[in-house]
């Protein structure tokens, strides 16, 4: 459930023990009061996806705050690290403080960590479709996935994203909070948006329409993972 939509239950503790007639009534005025309030919340859940969604179809892009749990998004940018150094150990047999940092680069992003369809980005990709497909208002097909480790130096050009990449999501993982780094997103009306994301938060965009880039990372380190969808009504002959 995301943090944006909890439900706390004060400790209550329901006991075995046979249930006296006046704690029968308490117990159905909680429930009343706490069914309420679940439907409040769910109003308040679909209002806040209905803003997003208009919010994506006027400007290009929109930013979800706490599409993951801080938690879990700690979690999977360990996860990545470690796969990065086991990988880079298997295929030179060097260890983690002779590390290249631009041995997985690839010719977009710079001195970074650059690696397609890792199992955690593939799970992403598919567990944060229906989140997506609700700020967007579409029916999605899931493409590809991508992860990111961005060093000191990296930067990304000025760019609009191919076919298979219609509809995005850049989502958060880890970040050096001395040196945030920010992404410039250029909505419909040609403005430039300077945005910040923290760990667990992400921005959806037209990455077909939409100019995006990166200016030179500061920072120490900063991991981000990619997600891509076309159009599930119009993905014929997309590649």
């Amino acid at each position: 459930m995301p943090s944006w939509l909890k439900i706390e239950n004060n400790g209550m503790v329901f006991h075995k023990a046979k249930t006296s007639f006046n704690n029968k009534i308490k117990l159905i005025f909680f429930y009343k009061i706490f069914k309420k309030k679940l439907n409040i919340m769910m109003l308040s859940e679909n209002y806040r996806f209905q803003i997003l969604e208009n919010y994506f179809q006027k400007y290009g892009f929109v930013i979800v705050r706490g599409a993951l749990e801080k938690q879990t998004a700690k979690y999977i940018s360990m996860q990545f690290k470690m796969m990065e150094q086991a990988k880079y150990f298997m295929e030179t047999g060097k260890k983690s403080d002779e590390f290249d940092k631009s041995y997985f680069q690839d010719k977009q992003v710079l001195f970074a960590t650059s690696i397609w369809g890792l199992p955690f980005s593939d799970t992403l990709l598919l567990l944060l479709q229906d989140k997506i497909e609700d700020v967007i208002g579409k029916k999605l097909l899931p493409c590809y996935s991508a992860a990111r480790i961005i060093y000191e130096g990296s930067w990304m050009r000025v760019h609009k994203d191919r076919e298979s990449c219609e509809y995005s999501a850049t989502l958060c993982l880890s970040e050096d909070e001395e040196n945030p780094y920010p992404i410039f997103m250029e909505n419909y009306y040609g403005e430039v948006n300077e945005i910040y994301l923290t760990p667990g938060d992400m921005i959806v965009y037209k990455g077909t329409d939409l100019f995006h880039w990166r200016e030179v990372y500061k920072g120490k380190e900063h991991m981000q993972a990619f997600l891509h969808y076309v159009d599930a009504d119009r993905s014929e002959g997309t590649r």
